[in-house]
């Protein structure tokens, strides 16, 4: 057994640091070729994210507990963080911030920090349904209703207009198939056109996994292309552009790769 632990004791460091070179040299790599791609880099300028706690409360007691000490001790900065990541870090109180963190990972059945794989899971085991709200299961449900991810969005376009009435709304893809949407009306027959969309999308190639995101005056469908190589993804967009909603704005291609 002594001779596991030591073997494996000075395996782990030989693999960090191949692991390091090997980062190292992508990223020396990136930089010649594509000079102009963003690099962020551990202790680099762009991640100096340093919050002075990180607490993970159990219940909503916790959470009343954590923010109790930390007025009391005079804490001024307190940020609350549901799923993986937010894109610019805000979860993390921002650049030398010290904040307390209160993270919701544990809160991870009905509470803060469900994320989406364990809604999908839960939702597939009682119905076997699927509910059409994006492909990233370590997206936390509190965070993308809050706009967390998309806090650069809001900035231009205002916050959700589904917010918490999302669930109200019953959006949810039955099967592989049909689209079933309930929405009060307002300027326009929203219901129509989500379900003029969901014709373009689920009916035009399987290939196509779109999450629909609705802002105070623009409604975004946004998503991933599952399909290789290009020139399928090309003939898949073309079908979705051709299906799309004459009255809603041009949709525009946009991938990442």
């Amino acid at each position: 057994m002594h001779h596991v632990s030591d073997a494996i004791s000075q395996a782990v460091p030989h693999a960090k640091a191949t692991v390091s070179k090997a980062i190292d040299a992508a990223v020396a790599e990136v930089k010649t070729q594509g000079p102009q791609i963003k690099v962020f880099m551990p202790g680099g300028e762009s991640t100096t994210a340093q919050p002075g706690a990180v607490a993970l409360p159990n219940s909503a007691e916790d959470s009343v507990l954590f923010l109790k000490l930390a007025a009391l001790e005079g804490v001024q900065q307190v940020c609350v963080r549901s799923g993986d990541h937010s894109f610019e870090g805000m979860s993390l109180g921002g650049k030398n911030s010290r904040a307390l963190v209160i993270d919701m990972a544990n809160m991870n059945q009905v509470a803060g920090g469900v994320l989406l794989a364990h809604v999908y899971e839960a939702v597939w085991n009682n119905g076997q349904q699927v509910v059409g709200m994006g492909s990233c299961g370590s997206v936390a449900v509190a965070g993308q209703m809050q706009a967390g991810g998309y806090r650069h969005y809001t900035r231009k376009l205002s916050a959700f207009t589904n917010g918490a009435d999302a669930f109200k709304t019953r959006e949810a893809l039955q099967g592989w198939g049909t689209f079933t949407v309930q929405w009060p009306l307002h300027d326009f027959d929203i219901g129509k056109y989500l379900r003029q969309i969901e014709d373009a999308v689920f009916r035009a190639d399987v290939g196509l996994r779109p999450m629909i995101v609705l802002w105070k005056s623009v409604l975004e469908v946004t998503g991933s292309v599952l399909l290789d190589p290009d020139t399928v993804v090309d003939e898949a967009f073309k079908t979705f552009v051709a299906k799309y909603p004459p009255k809603l704005s041009t949709a525009t291609q946009t991938f990442a790769t």
